[in-house]
């Protein structure tokens, strides 16, 4: 078991038993593989955040200086996160609304959903499509690349259309993210209850 306290310079990967409960910034990027990771006292990420484990807990999180990665499926809790890759993340309802318009394109005929590419021709992934539907998208995404990379720019993209809760959704399986999409037309959360 490691104990970190107060700002961690660089990056920080917390594991099983890690204790980053006083850990108030992080410098570099932050990987959490720990299962419910508690976090109460960080405040901000200046690289990526990389989220692998269900419940990480980061309640004063306000801003991650890079891209957003959410394992397929996983919850967090960031509920004061206003600000990915130094912009502001959008209102919840621009984000939903543009949720709806995703769900709409991407299960309008079976190939239009490709999770395996961010974009292919006709067919986009979750972000994918929330960059080519939103006013201004592929200008986001290419300001994005230089900001996180050519290999990250559609997530941060993705992120900062779609907001940090849909993070989640953006490496899910084909049928995995099509039943997503589907519950959001259906007016439900996209993914299921956590159990």
């Amino acid at each position: 078991m490691t104990i970190y306290t107060g700002k961690v310079r660089g990056d920080l990967t917390l594991r099983k038993g890690d204790d980053a409960s006083k850990v108030t910034e992080v410098t570099g990027g932050l990987y959490i593989s720990a299962e419910g990771a508690q976090l109460p006292m960080l405040t901000s990420v200046g690289g990526g955040l990389d989220i692998s484990a269900e419940g990480a807990q980061l309640p004063v999180l306000t801003s991650v200086g890079g891209w957003l990665y959410i394992s397929a499926g996983k919850r967090f809790h960031a509920p004061l996160l206003r600000e990915v890759a130094g912009k502001p993340l959008p209102d919840p309802e621009v984000a939903a609304a543009l949720l709806l318009e995703v769900a709409k394109a991407a299960t309008a005929s079976p190939d239009a959903l490709d999770m395996g590419r961010w974009h292919c021709g006709t067919s986009h992934c979750i972000a994918g499509w929330a960059v080519h539907l939103a006013a201004g998208g592929y200008e986001l995404e290419a300001e994005m690349a230089k900001k996180v990379g050519e290999d990250r720019k559609t997530l941060a993209a993705g992120n900062l259309l779609l907001g940090a809760e849909a993070s989640s959704l953006f490496f899910l399986s084909n049928d995995a993210g099509r039943s997503a999409l589907h519950r959001v037309l259906e007016g439900k959360p996209a993914l299921e209850p956590a159990q």
